[in-house]
C-alpha cells in the first residue's frame, strides 16, 4: 500500500459518503466513526463492496439510482459532513445545505483545471498535469474553494488505466489531507487566472478517428486518451473497429520495404496489431477486439465497409478508405491537440507584448462562457481609437483567436452575443481576431463573423527528423549539412545582443515603426518558460539569431535576424537555427512546428518561398473580424478609402501594423520587410521536388 498520511480516527462528526469509487470510501470506514454510505447501484463500486462491509456498517448501507432517490435518502439524514466522490448527479447544494453542514466533492484533477464528467481522459488527451483535489462544494460543477491537492507526475508513459488508479488513489491521500485541515480551505490555492482545460467532459464524436483530415498527433493522442476495451477510439466510419494503443516507428528496413507504399495503406496486420504508413513513419495500431475487425483489415483486399462487399484492387488498404465523409461534414468537437493552450493565448505572452510595447495603453481582454460542457474562450488585447473614447481589440498576435470544445451554432451564437455585450460595456466597438490553425472549431465561425477568411497559407514542418529530412529537396539538405558544419548553435539569454542584431537589420531595412521592438519586450519575452533563444556563431562570431515559441500543440518560429556575416558568407545560419528549433521541438514532444507566412498572399513572395523548403504540410491561416457598434465602426470608417478591416486605422502610425497584419496572412511575428532576415530568402529557390536523391539523413557530425 503507498504511505499515505495517517488521519486521526474522527468520532465527533458524522458523516455521509455519496458516489460510485472506493479509496476515498475505504480511507473512510478507516477513519469516520460514524459514517453512511449511499452508494450508486449498479456499479463495481457496489458490487465489490456491499458483501465486504461488516454488520455494523451495512446497517448504514444504502444504493441509489436516482437522483430523486438520493435527494430523498439525504433529507432523511442529519450529518456533518457530506464527500461526493463519483457522484453523478450535480446536487443543489443551496437548497440542501443546512448552516453547520459541509460539503466537499472529490475530483480527479489538479482543480480549477479540467473540471467534467472525465477528467482522466482530458489529462492525456490534452497533455495535462493529473492528480486529485478535495474542495468544498458549490452550485457549480467542480468549483468551490480548494482544500488539498495531490499530483500524480503523470507523463507519456502512464497509461490510462493506470493514470485512474493512480488518480484514484490520490483522491485517497487527498480527502485524508483535507480531514487532516478539518476541511478548511487553503489559501494557497487561490488562482484567479484562466486553466489551460477548464472542463472536459467525453462525447461520442471525440473517439472518432479520421485518417483523412486528423494528423498523426491526433490519432496516437486519442487512442492512448481512451486507451481501454470499455472505450476505444474508433474509425469514424466504421464504430467495430477500436484501438487501445498506437506506436510511431522509424525503422530503415521498414523505410525501406515499404518505399513504394502509399499513406494510409495498411501494411501488415498481425496478433491484434495492424502497421500503417504515415508521413511521420510507420503506425503501429493496437485493436481492442480482433472479432470486429472488418476483413479489410486482415486481408490484402480493400473493403467497402457500406456494403460489406470485398474488392480486391491492391496489395495495401488505405485506411482512410473507410472515412470518406467530406471535409465540410465533420464535426468539430474538441481534438486531442487542438487546445486552449496556445501560448498565444496566455497571460504571460499577452504581459510581454502589453508594457514595453503598448506603454500601457492597451488592456488584456478575457472572456469564457459555459453552458452544461461547451465551452468558449478568447483572449484578446484592447486599444484605444485615437481622438475617440472607444476602442478595439485584437487576437495578441500569432496564433490565439476564438477556442471552443462545441461545433454547436447555436451555442457559439449564444457565447459571441455574451461577449458582444461585454465589449459594448467598455466601449469596444470592433474585433479582430487570428485563429490558430490547430483549433478545431474555427471554421464553425464562419457565419457568425463580419469578417472571415480563410485563404492564405503558413507553413508547417514535422519535427521528426526522418520524416522531414525525406521531404527536404537535395539541394536544401546539402546546404543544411554544410551550415550545420559549419555553424555553433546553442541557446543564448543575450538580450541586448538580440535587439542590437534585430535593430540593425530593421534600420538597413527601413522598416515601419512597428518593426522595432524595446528591450523589454524582448526580456519579458524570454522570461516565459515556453520561450527559447537560440544563436549560430561562425569562428567565434555571431551569424544568426533566433527567438522561438512552445506550447502543447506547436512550436513556432516567432523572431529572428542574420548578422552580415551569414548573407556574405552564403552560410545559411537561419537555416540552421530552424533545424535545432525543430530538434528541440521534438524533445519536447511537439509533433509540429510552425515558421508563418509570407509578406502577403502571394504565393511568389520570397520569404514565403524561403520557408516553403522546409514545408511538410501548408496550413491554411484564417483571420476573422466582430463589429460591435456598427454606427460607430461606419462613421469612423468613412474617413478612410481602404476597404480593409478597421479601415480606420489604415493612416494612423499606431496601427500600420493592423492592415499589414491583415494583408499578409501570416500568423506569426515575422513581418519583415527584407529577406535578409531569414538566410536571403530572395536568393532560395522554389525546393526541387523532382529530386531522387535517396540521401535523405541529416549529417552526423
Amino acid at each position: 500500500m503507498p504511505p499515505f498520511c495517517n488521519a486521526t480516527r474522527n468520532t465527533h462528526q458524522k458523516f455521509v459518503f455519496v458516489g460510485n469509487r472506493l479509496e476515498v470510501l475505504q480511507a473512510m470506514l478507516e477513519s469516520c466513526e460514524y459514517l453512511t454510505i449511499y452508494m450508486q447501484s449498479q456499479t463495481y463500486a457496489s458490487r465489490t463492496i456491499r458483501d465486504k462491509l461488516s454488520s455494523k456498517r451495512k446497517k448504514s448501507y444504502y444504493e441509489f439510482s436516482s437522483k430523486a432517490e438520493l435527494l430523498a435518502l439525504l433529507q432523511s439524514l442529519e450529518f456533518d459532513v457530506l464527500v461526493s466522490n463519483g457522484c453523478p448527479y450535480i446536487l443543489p447544494i443551496s437548497q440542501i445545505q443546512k448552516p453547520h453542514q459541509i460539503f466537499i466533492n472529490c475530483h480527479p484533477s489538479l482543480l480549477p483545471n479540467l473540471k467534467g464528467n472525465h477528467p482522466i481522459n482530458g489529462a492525456i488527451l490534452f497533455h495535462q498535469p493529473s492528480g486529485a483535489t478535495c474542495h468544498i462544494m458549490t452550485d457549480e460543477i467542480d468549483s468551490g474553494a480548494i482544500i488539498s491537492q495531490v499530483p500524480v507526475y503523470n507523463d507519456n508513459n502512464i497509461s490510462l488505466p493506470l493514470l485512474y488508479q493512480m488518480c484514484f488513489l490520490a483522491e485517497k491521500e487527498a480527502f485524508l489531507l483535507a480531514m487532516q485541515r478539518d476541511f478548511k480551505p487553503d489559501e494557497n490555492f487561490l488562482s484567479h487566472s484562466t486553466p489551460p482545460i477548464p472542463y472536459y467532459t467525453r462525447a461520442d464524436s471525440h473517439l472518432e478517428l479520421d485518417f483523412h483530415t486528423q494528423s498523426t498527433q491526433h490519432i496516437i493522442n486519442t487512442i492512448k486518451a481512451f486507451a481501454m476495451q470499455t472505450q476505444g477510439a474508433y474509425l469514424k466510419c466504421d464504430s467495430s473497429v477500436r484501438f487501445i494503443d498506437a506506436k510511431l516507428i522509424s525503422n530503415p528496413f521498414l523505410e525501406k520495404t515499404f518505399k513504394q507504399s502509399n499513406l494510409n495503406d495498411i501494411l501488415l496486420s498481425f496478433d491484434n496489431h495492424i502497421l500503417c504508413k504515415q508521413a511521420e513513419g510507420f503506425l503501429q495500431l493496437t485493436l481492442a477486439n480482433t472479432s470486429t475487425i472488418p476483413q479489410s483489415l486482415t486481408t490484402k483486399n480493400t473493403c467497402d465497409i457500406k456494403s460489406q462487399t470485398c474488392i480486391t484492387v491492391s496489395h495495401t488498404y488505405n485506411i482512410s478508405h473507410h472515412c470518406n465523409t467530406p471535409q465540410t461534414t465533420i464535426k468539430a468537437n474538441i481534438e486531442s491537440s487542438h487546445t486552449q493552450v496556445s501560448i498565444f493565448s496566455q497571460d504571460s505572452y499577452a504581459k510581454a507584448l502589453l508594457e514595453p510595447l503598448l506603454h500601457n495603453q492597451k488592456q488584456i481582454f478575457h472572456f469564457s462562457y459555459t453552458q452544461g460542457n461547451q465551452y468558449f474562450s478568447n483572449t484578446a488585447i484592447i486599444e484605444p481609437i485615437p481622438n475617440t473614447p472607444y476602442f478595439d481589440m485584437s487576437s495578441p498576435y500569432g496564433y490565439g483567436g476564438y477556442f471552443s470544445n462545441s461545433s454547436d451554432i447555436n451555442f457559439l451564437h449564444q457565447a459571441l452575443e455574451a461577449q458582444a455585450q461585454e465589449a459594448k460595456k467598455r466601449n469596444i466597438i470592433a474585433e479582430f481576431i487570428r485563429f490558430h490553425p490547430h483549433f478545431s472549431s474555427t471554421p464553425h465561425f464562419a457565419h457568425l463573423l463580419d469578417f472571415f477568411d480563410n485563404t492564405r497559407e503558413i507553413i508547417a514542418t514535422t519535427t521528426n527528423t526522418q520524416a522531414r529530412w525525406q521531404s527536404y529537396s537535395s539541394r536544401l539538405r546539402g546546404k543544411l549539412r554544410k551550415s550545420l558544419q559549419a555553424l555553433q548553435v546553442s541557446q543564448s539569454q543575450d538580450i541586448e545582443l538580440f535587439h542590437t542584431l534585430y535593430t540593425q537589420t530593421m534600420q538597413r531595412n527601413n522598416a515601419d515603426k512597428f518593426y522595432f521592438f524595446d528591450r523589454a519586450y524582448f526580456k519579458a519575452l524570454l522570461q516565459i518558460p515556453q520561450c527559447v533563444m537560440l544563436q549560430a556563431t561562425f569562428e567565434g562570431k555571431i551569424a544568426a539569431m533566433g527567438i522561438f515559441l512552445f506550447d502543447s500543440l506547436c512550436g513556432y518560429y516567432h523572431l529572428g535576424a542574420n548578422a552580415d556575416i551569414s548573407l556574405d558568407k552564403n552560410l545559411n545560419a537561419m537555416g540552421a537555427l530552424f533545424e535545432c528549433f525543430f530538434e528541440l521541438a521534438r524533445q519536447r514532444e511537439v509533433s509540429q512546428c510552425i515558421l508563418g507566412g509570407g509578406r502577403g498572399n502571394d504565393k511568389q513572395d520570397s520569404l514565403f518561398v524561403f520557408k516553403k523548403q522546409f514545408a511538410t504540410k501548408i496550413l491554411p491561416f484564417t483571420i476573422g473580424g466582430k463589429i460591435y457598434d456598427k454606427h460607430i465602426y461606419q462613421t469612423l470608417k468613412a474617413n478612410t478609402e481602404s476597404t480593409m478591416f478597421l479601415a480606420y486605422r489604415a493612416n494612423q502610425d499606431s496601427h500600420k501594423v493592423a492592415n499589414k497584419g491583415i494583408t499578409r496572412g501570416g500568423g506569426s511575428m515575422d513581418l519583415y520587410t527584407d529577406s535578409t532576415l531569414d538566410s536571403s530568402a530572395d536568393s532560395m529557390p522554389t525546393p526541387d521536388s523532382a529530386s531522387t536523391s535517396t540521401d535523405s539523413t541529416p549529417h552526423q557530425s
